[in-house]
């Protein structure tokens, strides 16, 4: 605060600055014709051309271009249309909306959606351009291309002899604001030659309708502005002044208007202000001397347009709004449609000026200012709702942001981002994603978007994240993440973000959610999808927003439910059942699946998408028996209802067999074939040898065959260890037959002749007293047959031993 005067005798006030931009008026230069300049809708105000125009003269390609300044629109506005004294109308004419314009030519009607907004008490240059050899019609906005669209009048031309500007259909069609150099060529222009024009760098005449032939004006102003000023849009500031105000009312009040407390960083711009506000207000007598001065000098030049947001209104023109203050105790916002906000016996009411009705008051509220969510009583009905209290929104704010309580503005993606943007946290109210409709039916299944004939594709995607196999049991225990994704077009979502983990719904939207449900078919007990709290519904934004919400105060922006998807996800620990064929163990291949169905509906209505659907693995590919393949999925259309399989090959790791049970036995098996080569002298070595290794190689098929499931086939492994034990009684045998040969003897007294044999090597020395039957020496016959015998033995046994390995890892490879 600043000033001599006392507190109680000074009135003080709040100066609030925004850039505005507006033409300047000089004395000579263009002609501008001003219509309406009450904005109040009639019939009466026109212009018509002075200059001639013949029916016989016929245009294929025109130009048609104008610079319009507007006040209000009533409906739309029509600022130009040609006409044929035979009553015929719409030859050429030119319709404005805020967010659109309709270039018509040779009666046909094309509506061109703009690019940008266009705004009151500012000038836009637009140009219609039509090129009948390309047929391409061509919109332009202040030199800029706004589109480009292929269009063919089938040889229909433009013949008039009539202009008249101001005047569409009807009065509610009548154009209020600024008009000049409305000019009609008959061949388009180029787009340098319009940029030309839009900049104010030429005054090129039409060759149809000349802006310079003249006008013959009903009850419509004239006025003459210097070119250069019509485009220069001088930026000056303007100055809202209020009453005696807390610094936090000020501070609230100038942002809310959409501009900043003007800076006073220096004694000369101090003085600037009391200045301005002297000559402002001269007959206070010390109002100049106190007033706020803000912190910075930053202008939000764009800030000048307000909407009235929650009004269901579908008409821009009767959401934008102007400020305007006609002294420091009168703020009002004219609406650029038929709605005016003022005050009404010191009550902001929201006003009708067309009908003359009151349709809401503003209730009590603390500062006194409409702008900002704020509480309104109903006089009128409003979104169906007849009477009561109902929050609407008076904002400042541009396209792009949201605005808080208190009327400041944030970017829109910092609504609901699960953080405190707005200084009253308003930012993070009523963050619904989902909007329902009337009537909706959870159990039901939505439609496809396609075809209401066609099954909705439901996009299956599994991740594995750990995964076993326990062999003898016969299962594979997959702990996975499990998601759904579909599309319901009965749903619109609100304020998505572009990370989907900000669209995480909560779980009472959960409940309220029709969601597929999918049973596990090959598992131990009846399991399917569950929806619980270790559930997470997200919204995948996978389009840009269909418009904003009008119904709620607020700047909420609305997704389409038909693009954008769903996706249920879930973390699971099953234990799917699996046919496992071990012939081939411990080299086997084997192939177990997870088989998924969706339970919700038959296939006529839902079905697994084929060309989305996906499963990946994160899991460990190497476990402990079994290194696991690529996975895939494979479709079922045999039963009614959509079913997939996720195929998931593991290949034996035959390693662990190899160390633990073909190495050894391999080992044993040469230990028994050495026994052959000991001499044949001492028997009970060969045999005591012999014996051993064939018990090992029992006791580890016994082992091996315990840690397997039971299975009336045999496996490969068993074949081996068979034929172990084979090759190692072949053995034996094979030492008996050679000691019976080389030793043996006729049987005395029933002594068999191995008997001898053990007697003669193992009694040793004759005891005194005793004697014993001396064996019969070898007949020199028998060791030569017994060598022979030998030999055979020691080539007999690896000859089996490489035929049967021939044969078995044979079969193997091939397999």
């Amino acid at each position: 605060m600043g000033g001599g005067a006392s507190l109680w005798a000074a009135v003080v006030l709040v100066a609030c600055s925004v850039h505005l931009h507006h033409p300047s008026r000089g004395a000579a230069g263009v002609q501008v014709l001003r219509f309406q300049e009450d904005r109040v809708a009639t019939s009466g105000t026109q212009a018509w051309y002075k200059g001639k125009l013949e029916v016989s003269r016929q245009l294929s390609s025109v130009t048609l271009c104008g610079r319009v300044f507007l006040f209000t629109l009533h409906t739309w506005a029509t600022f130009i249309q040609l006409k044929n004294s035979n009553g015929e109308r719409s030859i050429l004419e030119g319709d404005i909306w805020l967010d659109r314009v309709r270039p018509v030519i040779a009666q046909n009607w094309n509506f061109q959606l703009l690019k940008k907004k266009l705004w009151v008490f500012r000038w836009h240059h637009l140009c219609f351009t039509y090129d009948a050899k390309q047929h391409i019609l061509s919109t332009y906005v202040d030199g800029h291309l706004n589109n480009d669209q292929d269009v063919d009048f089938h040889n229909k031309y433009i013949a008039a002899d009539g202009a008249v500007l101001g005047q569409g259909v009807d009065y509610m069609r009548s154009f209020s604001g600024n008009l000049t150099q409305v000019n009609v060529w008959d061949r388009p222009l180029s787009a340098d030659e319009i940029r030309r024009l839009a900049k104010c760098e030429d005054d090129q005449q039409g060759n149809y309708i000349s802006w310079n032939v003249g006008w013959t004006l009903q009850d419509v102003t004239s006025y003459e502005v210097p070119l250069t000023e019509i485009c220069k849009q001088e930026a000056d500031t303007r100055y809202f002044w209020f009453p005696s105000l807390t610094y936090n009312t000020a501070l609230y009040l100038c942002r809310a208007l959409g501009s900043t407390l003007p800076a006073g960083t220096s004694i000369e711009e101090a003085v600037n202000m009391a200045t301005i506000a002297h000559s402002k207000f001269q007959y206070y007598q010390n109002c100049f001397t106190d007033f706020w001065i803000g912190p910075n000098d930053i202008k939000e030049e764009d800030f000048q347009r307000f909407s009235f947001v929650g009004t269901c209104e579908s008409e821009l023109r009767n959401v934008y709004f102007t400020a305007f203050q006609l002294d420091e105790e009168e703020l009002m916002f004219m609406g650029y449609g038929a709605y005016h906000i003022k005050r009404l016996n010191d009550t902001w009411a929201w006003i009708n000026v067309v009908t003359n009705k009151t349709i809401a008051f503003l209730l009590e509220s603390v500062p006194d200012f409409p702008m900002g969510r704020r509480w309104w009583q109903l006089e009128q009905p409003v979104c169906e709702q007849k009477d009561g209290d109902r929050r609407l929104l008076l904002s400042p704010c541009p396209s792009g942001y949201f605005t808080c309580n208190d009327a400041t503005c944030i970017p829109l993606p910092h609504r609901c981002d699960l953080k405190y943007d707005c200084g009253d946290n308003s930012d993070e109210e009523e963050c619904e994603l989902v909007s329902f409709p009337e009537g909706y039916q959870k159990h039901l299944p939505p439609r496809s978007v396609d075809s209401e004939e066609a099954a909705l594709s439901i996009v299956l995607t599994v991740i594995v994240e750990s995964l076993a196999v326990k062999t003898i049991d016969m299962v594979m225990e997959v702990s996975y993440q499990l998601m759904l994704t579909w599309r319901d077009n009965r749903l619109l979502y609100q304020d998505l973000k572009v990370d989907s983990t900000l669209n995480v719904l909560p779980g009472d939207t959960m409940e309220r959610l029709w969601t597929p449900e999918v049973d596990f078919i090959n598992t131990i007990k009846s399991e399917h999808t569950l929806m619980d709290g270790d559930s997470l519904i997200r919204v995948d934004r996978r389009a840009t927003s269909i418009g904003m919400k009008p119904a709620v105060p607020a700047e909420v922006e609305l997704f389409s439910g038909e693009v954008n998807t769903l996706t249920a996800r879930r973390k699971y620990g099953t234990s799917f059942m699996c046919h496992l064929s071990l012939v081939l163990y411990p080299f086997d291949v084997q192939e177990c699946f997870m088989h998924f169905r969706i339970s919700s509906a038959t296939k006529f209505f839902l079905l697994f998408d084929t060309n989305m659907s996906s499963v990946n693995i994160s899991a460990n590919r190497f476990l402990v028996e079994y290194e696991v393949g690529d996975l895939s999925l494979e479709y079922g259309d045999e039963s009614q209802f959509s079913e997939v399989k996720v195929i998931v090959p593991l290949t034996r790791r035959s390693g662990y067999a190899i160390l633990n049970i073909y190495l050894p036995t391999l080992v044993l098996l040469i230990v028994s074939y050495v026994t052959l080569f000991i001499r044949p002298a001492i028997i009970d070595v060969r045999m005591t040898s012999a014996l051993t290794v064939q018990l090992v190689i029992a006791t580890l098929f016994s082992q091996v065959s315990a840690s397997l499931p039971k299975t009336s086939y045999f496996k490969m492994v068993d074949l081996w260890l068979i034929f172990c034990i084979s090759i190692t009684f072949i053995t034996i045998i094979f030492h008996v037959v050679v000691d019976n040969v080389m030793h043996g003897e006729p049987a005395t007294s029933g002594s068999t002749v191995w008997v001898n044999s053990l007697a003669k090597s193992k009694l040793g020395p004759v005891v005194p007293g005793h004697t014993a039957t001396a064996a019969s020496p070898s007949v020199p016959g028998r060791e030569v047959v017994g060598k022979r015998v030998v030999t055979a033995t020691k080539v007999m046994v690896p000859v089996v031993f490489i035929i049967f390995n021939s044969c078995y890892w044979g079969y193997i490879m091939s397999q």
